[in-house]
This record gives structure tokens, C-alpha cells and sequence, in this order.
């Protein structure tokens, strides 16, 4: 949840934004989360989700899990790391295997994507170079052409294992609920 305020707008750009910072991290693990970004007007009492932030210093942006039971407050003033801890606590607490494993699979299938893009990107290359120069009726087209095809399914193999492995990670079985006692209504 993020919640914009009229004071310090524009401050949560430094945790989410790409910048001169590698925050390939952050992406992978956003992947598991769904952001709220919430007007300025949350804070005044007749908006539906003011009690979200109804604290005398409420916070401007806090991860937590659906249900709430865990929630962690983050400030943009926050390094990189604090940001990848924060969230792999709400992970750890929402999903039955150990996201750190996940996210190193993941980080390895990104840098596969990577050769394979430049695979693709080169045979392409060379595919117009050969155009150019020969003419579509060049004995080399078949070759560069088999080669791009390859190139095209090992990309579509890695991006079906991006959702493979995203997808391993289970939510935990919610806990059902107390029963409410005679004469009390559920919230």
C-alpha cells in the first residue's frame, strides 16, 4: 500500500523506480505482491480505507499480507536491501516454500533470457546483413533462419519457466476464522 501525501510527493520513485541502480531484485519479487497506490484524500475520516492509516504518524507506504496479519512499514529513506528483506518477510509468512530459493532460480533464468536475447538479436543481424548483400536466395538464409528459430524457442522455454518457477511458490491454507460466541456478530 502506498499513500501519496501532498507534502512529499514523488518520494516512493526512489525504491520502485530503475534509475542507475540494478533493481532487477525488486521486480522479481514484486511478481508475488499487488501495489494500492492510494490518494491523498485516504487521510481524512470519511474515505474507506482511512483506517488503514489512522495512526497519529501514519506511514506512507507499508508491505503486508491479505489478510493483514503481518505488515511492515517501509519509508522511501529505506536502502535497496531493507526493501528485499521487508518483502521476503511478508513472502515467507504468506507462502509455504522459502522464496529465497525462488528468486535465485529466477535470477539464473533471467541471465538464460539474456543470452538467449542476444542469440536472437544476432541471428537476426545477420539474417538482414545476408539480405543486403546476397539477396533472399543466398544459401546461408537457411542456416541463420534455423538458427533464429532455435533461438525462439529457447526464449519461450525460459519464459515458461519464469511462470513455473513463480508458480512453485504456494500460498499457505489460510486459518479458518473463530467461530464469533453467542450473541456476538463476525467482523
Amino acid at each position: 500500500m502506498l499513500r501519496e501525501c501532498k507534502t512529499c510527493n514523488g518520494t516512493d520513485d526512489a525504491l520502485l523506480s530503475r534509475g542507475k541502480v540494478d533493481n532487477e531484485r525488486t521486480f522479481l519479487l514484486s511478481r508475488w505482491f499487488h501495489c494500492v497506490k492510494l490518494p491523498v484524500d485516504v487521510m481524512e475520516k470519511d474515505h474507506p480505507f482511512h483506517n488503514l492509516f489512522d495512526d497519529k504518524n501514519p506511514e506512507h507506504m507499508f508491505i503486508g499480507t491479505t489478510d493483514g496479519s503481518v505488515r511492515k512499514t517501509l519509508e522511501s529513506e529505506r536502502s535497496r536491501i531493507e526493501l528485499w528483506d521487508t518483502m521476503t518477510a511478508v513472502l515467507k509468512a504468506s507462502y509455504q516454500k522459502e522464496p529465497e530459493a525462488t528468486v535465485k532460480k529466477m535470477q539464473k533464468l533471467i541471465d538464460e533470457f539474456d543470452r538467449v536475447d542476444g542469440e536472437l538479436t544476432t541471428a537476426e543481424r545477420r539474417i538482414d546483413e545476408i539480405l543486403e548483400k546476397e539477396g533472399p536466395d543466398s544459401r546461408k538464409l537457411k542456416k541463420l533462419k534455423e538458427e533464429l528459430e532455435v533461438a525462439r524457442k529457447q526464449r519461450d522455454e525460459v519464459f515458461r519457466s519464469l511462470d513455473q518457477a513463480t508458480a512453485e511458490l504456494k500460498l499457505k491454507k489460510p486459518t479458518p476464522a473463530a467461530p464469533a460466541a453467542e450473541g456476538e456478530t463476525a467482523k
